[in-house]
């Protein structure tokens, strides 16, 4: 089973990636800032993440599925 990591965004919408993603370090600096360090995270996180999530809304609801429903494949098993 594939690792992910999942970041809510300011504007409310949750990205989920599989840790292999590209995107995931910015995703686990946001995480870092936010759940470690109690601050906001660097606004270039956060519209990477956000930029990432408008290309890639579909792979992000799979793995969000896959991980909180068990349905589905993720596409990176």
């Amino acid at each position: 089973m594939p690792l992910h990591v999942v970041v809510r965004l300011p504007d409310g919408r949750e990205a989920t990636a599989d840790y292999r993603d590209p995107i995931a370090p910015a995703m686990r600096r946001y995480l870092r800032a936010t759940s470690v360090d109690h601050k906001p995270p660097d606004p270039r996180d956060v519209a990477a993440v956000s930029a990432w999530l408008d290309r890639h809304a579909a792979q992000s609801s799979a793995c969000d599925e896959f991980i909180r429903l068990r349905t589905l494949t993720c596409g990176h098993d």
